[in-house]
């Protein structure tokens, strides 16, 4: 699956494979394919659900070329949704080290 990400600093396409695509699609590949088979709102329901939220991803770049020019692929090894006390308490460390 490929996902548009965003932040302050701009917008990114990543690549999302298995149980990171699960977690943010909350249901499997197959259950997915089964909603699009049935042809009912539920499909397109599952993908607005997932749309917007916020989460801490653990990425790879890799330098990629096609046909002669190169470019950034970006994938997602894992993700996870974002505990702002722990992420808090990170931030109150490394603002500590410049005081």
């Amino acid at each position: 699956m490929t996902i548009s990400c965003s932040d302050a600093f701009g917008l990114a396409w990543f690549s999302c494979f298995d149980d990171v695509g699960t977690m943010i699609m909350g249901m499997t590949a197959d259950e997915l394919v089964e909603l699009n088979q049935s042809g009912g709102p539920a499909f397109a329901d599952a993908f607005s659900q997932a749309n917007c939220k916020t989460y801490v991803f653990r990425c790879r770049a890799k330098m990629d070329v096609f046909q002669d020019q190169q470019r950034v692929r970006y994938q997602v090894l894992n993700a996870a949704p974002v505990n702002f006390a722990l992420e808090a308490h990170k931030l109150i460390g490394q603002i500590k080290l410049y005081s």
